[in-house]
């Protein structure tokens, strides 16, 4: 719990340096980037930004705070020491990489139907093996029959192994 409460304390406080940070309009000067939109509210992001230290603080969980304040000193220091062109370049190359492996995940995919509908078929052969076994091994039954009455001397097994006999010896497809 402590890792997962420590991660989305660190990724909202994140978010919030983030926000303050492509909207601040002395490093849109300094950067020769437009204006920020209005409406833009440093108060509540900085609320949000310090918000899951204090729950952490409340919850009394100190090895998490210690984490979320280093975490956000180093995270806020990294993010503002990268120029915009550079977290342009770096968006770019993220959304690169994000698609060749949204392709190779698709292919992967792909591949794992494949792969399923393949064993569903070879699963619906085994049935019918199975099936084709059990009537197999019934008419083998019939003809076993026929030749112990044979070898036996009794004419009524005899006619009646025949049957079984003949009827073993017409195809399943002509049967049906």
């Amino acid at each position: 719990m402590t890792l997962g409460l420590t991660l989305t304390a660190v990724l909202v406080s994140a978010g919030a340096v983030a926000y303050l940070m492509a909207t601040d309009p002395k490093r849109r000067r300094a950067f020769d980037r437009p204006e920020p939109v209005r409406g833009r509210s440093p108060w509540a992001a900085s609320l949000i930004l310090f918000l899951p230290g204090i729950v952490l603080g409340y919850l009394g969980n100190w090895s998490a705070f210690t984490i979320w304040f280093a975490a956000i000193t180093v995270i806020g220091w990294g993010m503002v020491a990268v120029s915009p062109r550079q977290w342009t370049r770096a968006g770019n190359m993220l959304l690169r990489v994000n698609r060749a492996a949204a392709e190779r995940v698709s292919m992967s995919w792909a591949r794992l139907r494949a792969y399923t509908r393949a064993v569903s078929a070879l699963s619906k052969r085994f049935e019918a093996a199975e099936d084709r076994v059990a009537e197999l091994e019934r008419r083998v039954a019939g003809l076993e029959q026929a030749l112990a009455a044979a070898t036996s001397g009794d004419s009524g097994a005899i006619n009646q192994g025949t049957e079984h006999t003949e009827a073993a010896l017409v195809p399943r497809e002509a049967a049906e």
